[in-house]
């Protein structure tokens, strides 16, 4: 009885501290992959053409753009407008970061500057002492 227990102490106790497997998940099924066009009902084919259409436009120039239906063109600079307001965002919030990531930096004072902030210090002192007399 007391072996036994020993033993699964020892078991647990080595188990605790061992490296714990990886579990691998790998699927059998391809779900994020396309149909094939022959299986894909008219909507699944509309939407198909909707995002390769899209695709192309996102990439357009503005010259470009300005080309396009008024859908897509409206589509385009919806996206775009968007991207911008997003970016300045992102812009200002590392801004604000970096001066907690890196503050900025005082010069040390010069033997001079001490000496000179000593001897204002002197006669301030100095001076609230005779008018306390």
């Amino acid at each position: 009885m007391k072996v036994a227990l020993v033993c699964s102490v020892l078991l647990a106790s080595a188990s605790a501290f061992g490296i714990a497997p990886i579990a691998h998940r790998t699927s059998l099924t391809s779900l994020s992959a396309l149909l094939p066009k022959e299986e894909m009902d008219t909507d699944q084919l509309e939407i198909l053409k909707i995002t390769e259409r899209w695709n192309e436009v996102r990439l357009l120039t503005k010259e470009e753009a300005a080309k396009l239906e008024p859908e897509w063109k409206e589509a385009y600079e919806r996206y775009y407008e968007k991207y911008d307001r997003d970016m300045s965002t992102m812009e200002e919030i590392a801004a604000k970061l970096q001066s907690m990531i890196e503050p900025p930096n005082v010069k040390a004072k010069t033997k001079g500057q001490r000496r000179r902030d000593a001897w204002a210090k002197k006669q301030a002192t100095a001076a609230a002492r005779a008018l306390k007399k």
